[in-house]
């Protein structure tokens, strides 16, 4: 089994045939953001993964969606192309991507055999607990965790020197500051060592940079700094100018767009682990100017699609003492209709662990959270339709 890289991505994406290939933009460093729609239809619906560099079942998923929603695979096999547009972001974060799937390489090379690949993710998983129990209980110890131990050889030379840029920048943020060894495996920041999911000029890490204090990330990453560009990042490059990065902005372009132009039916932003989903706007938490009766609609619609989307895989629904730390998922769902966040495997460990067990986890990951997206884009056609009726009569 091939757990994903870059190169297998990009052959994954150019081996599909029924998708068309969308313009999209460059990174800080040059990658160009995978983008892709399905379909001719008034209903528009969005899905993104690899928001997080280490997150790599979410990358998984998303393509294996594009794949049977394209071909018509399995339950899709009814879905109308002329009903739908279906926008695909497998991996919105490519630096990051590249990063982590690099360190994952000196572990796991491409072509191993299942039972090792699987052997190795149901080690580290075992480890990632672990270290999350120790992490509990001694919250100020920051020696190096069980996971990193694995991984203590993948540091920036595990980065392919075709991607020199990448690999430079990854080094100089190194040498900024002494990262844990191994800490490479769990990078989620993009190459400039900024967390999308944190950059929003509400994420409370911003005033903690102001006032130059140190901060450190939770549980099995207590030992990595996020007050400074790194692996697992900080919510933006300049606190006194704060700026969108630009997968960020392309995200945002986007969604205004297609919700401008009323098209826009729902955005399902998929993360690695936890079987939770996060679907609650936060008003107050991002100052909202929008009225209350758009915000008791959006909440509505929001509560509908994750009720829908629980019947298939029993994922807790989040509720907002878990979401109060201004994300930039949270934005989005403050301002557009029908934006949830999935956490996909219930098996963690940040980015191998889902693959610990292939049958019982992995698979049947892929299996519930494809059905659930299936129901919901039937339950999305449905409420287009009767608002379309509604407004013509």
């Amino acid at each position: 089994m091939n757990i994903l890289d870059y190169d297998i991505l990009l052959e994954k994406l150019n081996s599909m045939k029924n998708i068309t290939k969308q313009n999209s933009i460059t990174t800080r460093l040059g990658y160009s953001i995978p983008y892709y729609t399905y379909g001719k239809g008034e209903k528009h619906i969005m899905f993104v993964g690899g928001t997080h560099g280490s997150e790599i079942i979410s990358v998984d998923f998303v393509l294996n969606l594009m794949d049977k929603i394209s071909n018509k695979k399995d339950i899709f096999k009814n879905i109308n192309e002329n009903d739908y547009t279906f926008h695909f972001i497998p991996v919105q974060n490519p630096e990051g991507f590249i990063v982590s799937t690099s360190a994952v390489r000196t572990l796991i090379p491409k072509n191993m055999e299942i039972d090792k690949v699987q052997k190795i993710c149901k080690d580290y998983y075992y480890k990632y607990r672990e270290d999350d129990i120790n992490s509990k209980e001694n919250p100020e110890d920051k020696s190096l965790k069980l996971h990193q131990k694995m991984f203590i050889n993948a540091d920036y030379n595990c980065i392919p020197n075709k991607h020199k840029l990448l690999k430079e920048s990854i080094k100089s943020l190194y040498k900024v500051e002494n990262f844990p060894k191994g800490s490479l495996i769990c990078f989620r920041a993009n190459g400039s060592g900024v967390e999308l999911n944190r950059n929003t000029i509400y994420n409370p890490g911003i005033n903690d940079i102001k006032q130059k204090k140190i901060t450190y990330a939770k549980d099995r990453y207590n030992n990595i700094r996020n007050d400074i560009p790194g692996p697992i990042g900080v919510p933006c490059l300049d606190v006194n100018n704060f700026e969108y990065e630009p997968e960020n902005k392309f995200l945002l372009k986007l969604l205004d767009k297609l919700h401008s132009e009323k098209k826009l039916c729902g955005c399902f932003l998929f993360h690695s682990t936890g079987g939770e989903i996060y679907f609650e706007p936060i008003f107050e938490a991002y100052n909202s100017k929008l009225d209350k009766r758009k915000q008791k609609d959006i909440t509505f619609l929001n509560t509908l699609i994750a009720n829908k989307y629980k019947e298939s895989t029993d994922y807790k629904l989040a509720l907002t003492k878990d979401e109060i730390l201004c994300s930039f998922d949270g934005y989005l769902r403050v301002n557009y209709p029908g934006v949830i966040l999935i956490e996909l495997s219930k098996m963690g460990g940040n980015p191998i662990a889902p693959y610990g067990d292939i049958e019982g986890n992995y698979l049947k990951t892929i299996e519930e959270n494809s059905k659930a997206v299936y129901n919901v884009i039937l339950l999305l056609k449905s409420l287009k339709d009767k608002i379309s009726k509604k407004i013509s009569n």
